[in-house]
């Protein structure tokens, strides 16, 4: 089995974005006045070529709107102002990518959706025929009022969009208390926090685990520290907390390799593994 990540585009966040020990709406307030800017971090996607179920996508990436702050309500216009900024320009879309890599978006059999917040769903449409996985309190909670405050913004799904909806029902999986064997080489463990139906991809390749974990950390950096991004913050930080412990646990015990969404090491540490080098 083979993985890859594409970036869609590389941004800056503030620094307390990342960790602090302030949660709820005074995390907010300290990332809005916050004067220094965290370093590049990616939004990446990963591919899949896997020997029997062809080409798995792991997340959508984001597309250029997402500088298009007229299309925000107030509240999250100011919010997002002063949270991130683009100095680099977008690399071609996530299709065009896939494309130089000698895939057609038509191969795209599965996309596994770590979470639906935009900058993971991003490209979905672009991808018609694929069968497009999401747990099951993920979608729920974007049909719920006020979405848009959470980070959901179900007008950049695809139009009629119905996911297959995950509920976990394949048994325990190490530390995860629960699991959706998609595979027999491939697993979908909950992982909430980042938000209600977060979820990340754990395959084995090379008889080793790699992690693809979305959103648990925005980076590897982030994973034994207490405190959590933001977003979690804002949501739910005791469940991110439980989350990153279960996650640490298992890396430790099996050597798993982590690649978060918004890591600037992954794509190097992912390189480094496939070409047995020795970078973790």
């Amino acid at each position: 089995m083979k993985v890859w990540g594409i970036n869609s585009v590389n941004a800056q966040l503030k620094k307390s974005w990342f960790a602090s020990p302030k949660e709820g709406l005074s995390r907010v307030l300290q990332v809005m006045q916050d004067a220094q800017w965290h370093e590049l971090s990616p939004m990446l996607s990963w591919v899949i070529e896997h020997p029997r179920a062809g080409i798995i996508l792991v997340d959508a990436g984001e597309k250029p709107q997402a500088m298009d702050l007229s299309r925000y309500p107030l509240a999250p216009r100011m919010i997002t102002r002063n949270m991130i900024r683009f100095p680099e320009n977008f690399q071609s879309p996530l299709p065009e990518q896939l494309k130089q890599m000698g895939i057609q978006a038509s191969d795209v059999e599965h996309i596994i959706v770590t979470h639906l917040h935009q900058d993971h769903v991003g490209h979905l449409s672009s991808f018609p025929k694929a069968k497009v996985w999401v747990s099951r309190a993920e979608f729920e909670a974007t049909q719920k009022p006020f979405a848009h405050m959470k980070g959901y913004w179900p007008s950049m799904f695809p139009e009629g969009f119905k996911p297959d909806l995950i509920d976990y029902r394949d048994g325990t999986f190490h530390h995860f208390e629960a699991s959706k064997a998609l595979f027999e080489d491939l697993w979908i463990v909950p992982t909430p926090g980042h938000s209600p139906g977060h979820q990340s991809v754990i395959v084995k390749s090379q008889d080793r685990f790699l992690v693809l974990a979305g959103d648990v950390t925005p980076a590897l950096q982030y994973l034994t520290l207490d405190a959590v991004d933001m977003i979690s913050a804002m949501a739910d930080p005791q469940q991110a907390r439980q989350s990153k412990q279960k996650m640490v646990r298992f890396m430790q015990e099996q050597n798993a390799l982590y690649l978060p969404s918004h890591c600037p090491t992954a794509m190097d540490r992912l390189h480094a593994f496939q070409t047995q080098k020795t970078l973790a």
